[in-house]
């Protein structure tokens, strides 16, 4: 069964056909000599190596993470979603005001420079944006990363997610249901920044089959092909 996690990740590869069986091995005791093998000869000690005459450089010390600057945060913006932004409509509009509301910058990043803090959580509205989520979206969204870390979710609760959002998508496409989770996978693809956004709720139903409609949205609009 395709999960949630598959959907929006990638599936994994398909099991390998289970070989033939194999016999049980033969004890332990089975595979030993009747005799025990002569003792090897002793050898003559080897003297050990003259050291090296050349001196030994210090490790190279491990590269530094660069820092997070408004400029990276600008600079990693795919190119396809600079496009998008850069659309009429969207240069009208901007970046819904409700979505401010909904997440300020004082709930994104916390303790960083005030600056680079305020640039973060400009992008990650503007992240919601371009994916269509509404403030209403958003707060769901929110609401659920709450829950999952506040009470994470055990393997039932897992795969109980998934089949309720496997049977989600069966009713309401039906022999279109697998080429709705191909659209929404790669809806998501279209800037990884979403999958790591995401990623926690990835199996929470309410917010997987939104991303459903939306990739739907998108891909009438011709956003997504």
């Amino acid at each position: 069964m395709s999960t949630a996690s598959d959907l929006l990740y990638g599936s994994p590869p398909p099991p390998a056909p289970a070989a033939a069986p194999v016999a049980a091995p033969a004890p332990v005791a089975a595979n030993l000599p009747a005799e025990a093998p002569a003792a090897a000869p002793v050898q003559a000690p080897v003297a050990a190596p003259a050291p090296s005459a050349a001196p030994v450089s210090a490790p190279a010390p491990a590269p530094e993470t660069p820092a997070i600057t408004v400029e990276a945060i600008a600079a990693n913006v795919p190119a396809d979603i600079a496009k998008l932004r850069a659309e009429p409509s969207r240069r009208l509009y901007g970046t819904d005001a409700a979505l401010v509301d909904v997440l300020p910058d004082a709930d994104v990043f916390d303790g960083a420079d005030p600056e680079v803090q305020a640039a973060m959580a400009t992008e990650v509205r503007a992240i919601a944006a371009d994916v269509g989520l509404s403030a209403t979206d958003l707060t769901l969204i929110r609401q659920a990363f709450q829950d999952v870390r506040t009470t994470p979710l055990t393997d039932d609760q897992r795969v109980e997610n998934r089949e309720q959002i496997v049977d989600a998508l069966n009713a309401k496409f039906g022999q279109g249901a697998h080429q709705a989770w191909l659209d929404v996978r790669k809806f998501v693809a279209l800037d990884p920044r979403r999958a790591a956004l995401i990623q926690e709720v990835g199996d929470h139903p309410a917010t997987v089959l939104r991303l459903v409609d939306l990739a739907q949205a998108a891909k009438r609009a011709g956003r997504l092909r």
